[in-house]
């Protein structure tokens, strides 16, 4: 079940994401599928897969995918073949995630 909190936590993501990479919030939600706005979109689901401990269905839901396409962008993210410039707004995830973990 998808709660208000998780909706909470994916805009918070979409945000961190946006100001990261320069990709829309639109376009990570979309169905667009170039390069940038697919990595951006596998990063959401690493993040809120990894860092909080959602399943791949509540996922899904979140952001309007299969669940086995959250499974193949978690692994996708965790085999550590990014550009750059996406290795760069992982770190930013993990910064954030970090920084509000620890001022609570």
């Amino acid at each position: 079940m998808i709660t208000n909190e998780m909706i909470e936590k994916r805009n918070e993501y979409l945000v961190v994401l946006t100001d990261a990479t320069g990709v829309t919030t639109d376009d990570i939600m979309g169905k667009k599928r170039n390069d940038d706005i697919s990595m951006a979109r596998q990063l959401l689901m690493w993040a809120l897969y990894e860092l909080y401990g959602y399943t791949t269905i509540d996922i899904g839901k979140l952001i309007h995918r299969h669940h086995t396409t959250v499974t193949y962008a978690v692994k996708s993210v965790n085999t550590g073949h990014l550009p750059e410039r996406m290795e760069r707004a992982k770190q930013s995830i993990i910064t954030h995630y970090k920084n509000k973990t620890c001022s609570k």
